[in-house]
């Protein structure tokens, strides 16, 4: 009686603690494999950015457009905004596109923010990429045409 308690009592107890394991370490690489970017792989990335509405695209209004593509990041953001790329809705309205990371270094983050501005009816998206060891290691923003 006493080993099926142990027994339960240690599954349960690691099935608490795996998902706090897991979630340190998804998709983070050891620092000693991270090696810091170099200025032509940042220029890559920069590069690599394309924000460009179609013909469909442009033929809605400033405010229409923010609020679509304002849908489609939260709902990508919450799973894998690489996946942005290949929305069918989203694809007859802008075109995007952008570097895979990890095709360039290993360990590194590219996070994307949309934003805005009112007063001159911009969309653009902002971009850094970083690392744990380096930090901040590359800034811009791409203005969507």
């Amino acid at each position: 009686m006493k080993k099926k308690f142990l027994l339960g009592l240690g599954l349960v107890a690691s099935g608490l603690i795996t998902p706090l394991i897991a979630a340190n370490c998804q998709g983070n690489t050891p620092k000693q494999n991270t090696q810091k970017l170099t200025p032509t792989q940042i220029q890559l990335i920069e590069n690599s950015f394309v924000f460009e509405k179609t013909t469909e695209g442009n033929t809605k209004s400033f405010d229409e457009l923010w609020d679509i593509l304002v849908n489609k990041f939260n709902y990508y953001s919450k799973i894998n905004l690489a996946h942005i790329k290949n929305d069918p809705e989203l694809k007859k309205l802008v075109h995007i596109d952008f570097v895979d990371i990890n095709n360039i270094q290993v360990g590194h983050n590219l996070n994307i923010t949309l934003t805005q501005s009112q007063s001159t009816k911009q969309i653009y998206l902002k971009w850094q990429v970083s690392c744990e060891a380096f930090g901040i290691e590359g800034t811009g923003k791409v203005v969507l045409e």
